[in-house]
């Protein structure tokens, strides 16, 4: 098998709109992890989801997330 297969989900950038944008970003990557999940179920695999930086915990004027490098 394959030792390491990496998924790019992309466009997670938040800085307008967060709640919304999450609204139809959040179902979709549910629906695609679940379905790894459901075909690996049997194998022997580590999966790891993660991001390259955190966002600020509070929303901005345009109702956003901006970069927050204390969570990385």
């Amino acid at each position: 098998g394959l030792p390491i297969v990496v998924l790019n989900t992309g466009f997670w950038d938040t800085h307008y709109k967060n709640d919304d944008t999450l609204k139809v970003l959040g179902p979709r990557f549910d629906r695609g992890y679940s379905a790894i999940l459901d075909t690996l179920k049997d194998e022997d695999v580590t999966i790891v989801v993660m991001t390259e930086f955190g966002r600020e915990p509070t929303l901005d004027d345009h109702l956003g997330r901006d970069h927050w490098p204390h969570a990385s």
